[in-house]
């Protein structure tokens, strides 16, 4: 009867349209009369006439009135207001200062360039700067893509909020500058300096040469004092010497920090050393970042409460890798993470010290007018206590095994 027939058309069949109908009328024989037939066409068909067709055109498609799509914009699209701009600086390490967007629209430093044009279109300074920082941005994701789980956790960067900071010495000794505050833009700081293992991922994709490669040979310190454990007596031995010794080792270099007879097999996590100040830049360029200034160096390490020690004001035996630690080598950069300062940066004090971009004039007479670079931290050479404002001065293409670098990104 009409009842079955409608539920097994229901369940069973599947007629669109007119083919399908005759090769179900051959097959099914069920199917006998005219009056079915139309019932049949009713109950299954979905295109009927032009009310129905506008119907589904409203159902189905995309291409909606002019409201419809102003609210598609507003939900979808990237570009956003000032105000949303800002927020989205807080939460990206690679967009644009909010600082420097404003000082271009407002004339700051710039004397009145970056204005708003009459179509309400940012000028060529505004829009250099945003491509500026997606190139960024896209450096950086490409960089995180090609690093594993263990890798992404080294390469973390941290967030500096904006405000005044406290950088220099109460006391200023040589090379070192009288204690100011000094006003710094927020920016995002590397929590660890620069691993081996990022160093590698980094030489294996560009075949890069370092300098210490190039010359053939790298300086390597020794400290004064060492322990030294055997592996099969456990018995202990120490090494005293009465000041520090340094080589001109030939074959030195970042993958044999001490010369050819030693590697980084087993210190993939360890800071990466026997870096000149361009091999560091080069690096940072790759990924997307910079190196910090000293200012911003000294800030992110002292915090806004402008401790002289990462962890306060007081000095900490067994705080970090310093030539107490009777170490006399690197260490992974995560291994004193109980002592991070206030920001969660680790490592600021010994085990290496870390290039900045700051130069200033040679301490040292020469006939050429050279420029050194400004390092900071200590290493793990260093007779404690070292506070956060303490200056080391090197070349530039100096390059030892108590030197490394972390990176900064606007």
């Amino acid at each position: 009867d009409d009842e079955d027939l409608e539920e097994i058309d229901e369940d069973e069949t599947e007629i669109v349209n007119d083919e399908d109908l005759e090769e179900i009328d051959e097959d099914e024989t069920e199917i006998v009369n005219d009056e079915d037939l139309e019932e049949i066409d009713e109950d299954e068909t979905v295109i009927v006439d032009d009310e129905d067709l506008e119907e589904i055109d409203e159902d189905e498609t995309e291409i909606v009135d002019d409201e419809d799509l102003e609210e598609i914009d507003e939900d979808e699209t990237v570009i956003v207001d000032d105000e949303d701009l800002e927020v989205l600086d807080n939460d990206k390490a690679e967009d644009v200062d909010g600082d420097k967007v404003s000082d271009l629209m407002d004339g700051g430093p710039h004397g009145g360039q970056g204005q708003i044009t009459a179509s309400g279109l940012p000028d060529d300074d505004i829009e250099r700067l945003l491509s500026e920082n997606e190139q960024k941005r896209q450096l950086t994701e490409q960089f995180s893509k090609q690093l594993g789980a263990m890798d992404r956790y080294y390469n973390s960067y941290l967030k500096i909020p904006r405000g005044d900071y406290l950088v220099g010495s109460p006391n200023p000794k040589k090379h070192e500058v009288q204690e100011q505050r000094m006003e710094v833009h927020g920016f995002f700081m590397g929590k660890f300096p620069i691993t081996n293992s990022l160093f590698e991922v980094f030489v294996n994709k560009t075949g890069y040469r370092t300098t210490a490669e190039k010359t053939g040979h790298g300086i390597v310190y020794a400290g004064r004092f060492q322990k030294n454990i055997d592996k099969k007596s456990r018995r202990i031995t120490s090494v005293w010497k009465a000041s520090h010794s340094y080589d001109i080792v030939k074959g030195a270099c970042w993958y044999h920090p001490e010369g050819p007879s030693s590697s980084i097999a087993h210190k993939l996590h360890h800071p990466v050393v026997q870096v000149s100040l361009e091999d560091a830049l080069t690096f940072a360029a790759w990924i997307g970042k910079r190196l910090p200034t000293e200012t911003e160096w000294e800030a992110a390490a002292r915090t806004d409460k402008g401790y002289a020690y990462p962890w306060g004001n007081q000095w900490m035996l067994h705080a970090c890798n310093m030539e107490d630690s009777a170490v006399s080598n690197t260490t992974a950069v995560d291994n004193y993470l109980d002592f991070m300062n206030d920001y969660h940066l680790a490592d600021l004090i010994g085990n290496v010290l870390e290039w900045t971009s700051e130069s200033i004039a040679s301490p040292y007479h020469t006939k050429k007018n050279m420029t050194s670079i400004i390092a900071k931290g200590g290493s793990f050479i260093s007779t404690p206590p070292i506070p956060l404002w303490s200056r080391f001065i090197f070349k530039e293409d100096y390059t030892s095994n108590i030197v490394g670098f972390r990176c900064a990104v606007q």
